[in-house]
């Protein structure tokens, strides 16, 4: 959740991640498909660095985004890794 009225959003079986704005009966996609994205499993929001971080099951690996929806391929922090969920604590950390 970015605010109380935006989501991002997860989309597996459609290998993309979006973000929903409340009111709205479509959401905006932020990236998807391809070598982009490939069976997002989780998505948070990086409130110490700004952007989003998602973890991808069919890449098994772990990416930073921007929300400035230029930055497609995002930035790989973890690799070689089966992420389901995701969390960070106050400071940033994942």
């Amino acid at each position: 959740m970015i605010d109380d009225q935006t989501f991002i959003v997860t989309d597996f079986e459609a290998h993309r991640i979006t973000i929903w704005t409340a009111g709205n009966t479509h959401g905006e996609v932020l990236v998807a498909g391809g070598n982009h994205l490939n069976k997002p499993a989780a998505v948070l929001v990086d409130r110490v660095r700004g952007g989003f971080i998602g973890s991808e099951e069919g890449h098994s690996i772990v990416r930073r985004w921007s929300l400035d929806q230029t930055d497609h391929n995002g930035e790989m922090i973890l690799s070689n890794v089966l992420s389901l969920g995701l969390a960070m604590d106050d400071e940033g950390c994942l």
